[in-house]
């Protein structure tokens, strides 16, 4: 991880959401821009900053996309643990993620290399990425401004 020393205050990002009775309801999120990146291609995608995530997450598309393999045990088996969420359970292959860059608009403020990321074994399964206390917690104190619609990453 690298960048500058200083605090970085994010917007929460939102989106309007149609019920099927036809109403129109605002969803702010805790969810920030994010640059992924493998040796042979790099793209921008949106990840939900989740304190109340374990690990980080990245949608199956995007890890097939990046040319991810999964890792495998000592015994050459591939490691598949289970995700227990609020989203249900589900199984997952475990990849390394060369580049992670987290961004404020335009402009990195962090970058994360050989970050582990569970992966789910089938599409569609996660909305966007998540970033959870394996990574983004444990190098930032992260403070959510709800009324203020805001969060800020403080350097550990």
């Amino acid at each position: 991880m690298a960048a500058g020393d200083r605090d970085v205050t994010c917007k929460y990002l939102f989106y309007r959401r149609r019920h099927a009775g036809g109403s129109i309801n605002l969803v702010r999120l805790p969810v920030i821009g994010v640059r992924l990146a493998s040796k042979d291609i790099a793209f921008d995608t949106i990840a939900l900053v989740d304190s109340g995530s374990d690990r980080t997450l990245i949608q199956k598309e995007e890890a097939d996309l990046l040319g991810l393999t999964a890792e495998k045990d000592t015994k050459g088996n591939l490691l598949n643990p289970e995700v227990i969420g609020a989203g249900g359970n589900f199984r997952c292959t475990i990849r390394r993620l060369p580049t992670m860059l987290l961004m404020k608009n335009v402009t990195p403020f962090a970058t994360f290399t050989g970050t582990r990321a569970w992966v789910p074994e089938r599409e569609g399964i996660i909305p966007y990425d998540i970033l959870g206390r394996d990574t983004v917690f444990s190098h930032f104190a992260v403070t959510f401004h709800e009324r203020r619609q805001k969060m800020t990453f403080r350097r550990l």
